[in-house]
């Protein structure tokens, strides 16, 4: 499992937009401090298949590995708000500021009616942050084909030419830390390598020394992605209102940043490597290993498919009122 810790300050100006707050950006009440603790959780199993091919060619062989893997992702959202804003949305819902925040997040908050001097909005349908997430499934098809150049009774050593089939999930932009099986549906090309060598021993009891390398190359494939604002913090959650011809539109709701910024995005993965060099010990049907993992991922290539059309929407101050005669900009 990985596990981080994420603090920042949210202005609930931004967030909700029942009853707007007059006041000043960064005043206590108006802030709530929201804590992400995500955690990532996977296991499974892994059934290979190896076929002898030494009929057409001494020493060629051909594997495959099917691995089936639960994963779960919870990204440990944790809400602290309190002070007198909370009665700036009891209007909207009774509930406490705390479970109102956490239910936007979720997607379940939305504004339907506003009352006078006040603005409506819509549920979140992207980016949300809901709980834990979970799903199993087969991760990606492994097959490679493969030639052992040396096979002693000491040692032996093969490379193999391989592909990797994407039978995963891939990101659909609907959660944020989303739980993803395989390397989303990214096809793979690459080779194999392993080697080992019996350094004590004989054929009942030993110590061998064991060499296991994989790359592939993972291609260019569509995902989901969502954007913020350029250091703006929450900047997808923020609510945003239809903007025309340098007004905003009266009467429409509003609706949050990520439901627009959640973008087709082509994305390169690109290089990845995984090795492992260590010892086996090996008694009858007794086998110890102690190894080291060494593993490498090239920083992934991102560009956005899909275009927001310029001059649509724009960001609403935290205190803009579009349920009225005149429209703030």
């Amino acid at each position: 499992s990985v596990k981080t810790t994420i603090n920042d300050d949210l202005d609930l100006g931004y967030l909700i937009h029942n009853n707007q707050s007059t006041a000043a950006a960064g005043v206590q009440h108006n802030e709530a401090k929201i804590s992400l603790d995500p955690e990532a959780l996977s296991y499974g199993v892994r059934f290979d298949y190896h076929q002898d091919l030494s009929k057409i060619l001494k020493g060629l062989y051909l594997k495959v590995d099917l691995p089936v893997v639960y994963t779960e992702n919870d990204p440990g959202l944790k809400v602290e708000a309190t002070g007198d804003f909370a009665a700036n949305i009891a209007a909207a819902a009774a509930a406490p500021v705390k479970t109102t925040i956490e239910n936007i997040f979720k997607g379940d908050f939305e504004i339907t009616a506003a009352a006078a001097n006040a603005n409506s909005q819509s549920k979140l349908t992207h980016a949300k942050i809901a709980g834990k997430q979970s799903d199993t499934g087969v991760a990606d098809l492994d097959i490679a084909l493969g030639y052992k150049f040396l096979n002693k009774e000491k040692y032996h050593a093969a490379l193999a030419i391989a592909v990797t089939i994407p039978t995963g999930t891939e990101a659909k932009g609907v959660y944020m830390f989303e739980p993803i099986i395989g390397n989303g549906k990214h096809f793979g090309l690459g080779g194999d390598f392993c080697a080992g060598a019996r350094v004590w021993g004989d054929m009942d009891q030993n110590i061998k020394l064991m060499l296991k390398a994989k790359y592939r190359y993972l291609f260019e494939n569509s995902e989901k992605r969502t954007f913020g604002f350029k250091n703006e913090d929450w900047g997808q959650y923020a609510l945003l209102h239809h903007f025309v011809g340098g007004q905003f539109v009266q009467n429409a709701k509003l609706i949050h940043a990520a439901d627009i910024t959640t973008l087709n995005t082509d994305v390169t993965p690109g290089s990845q490597f995984d090795g492992i060099l260590g010892l086996a010990y090996n008694n009858g049907g007794f086998s110890f290993d102690l190894g080291y993992n060494m593993y490498f991922r090239e920083a992934e290539s991102a560009k956005i498919k899909d275009t927001i059309p310029a001059a649509t929407y724009a960001l609403v101050a935290r205190n803009k009122n579009l349920n009225g005669a005149t429209a703030n900009v």
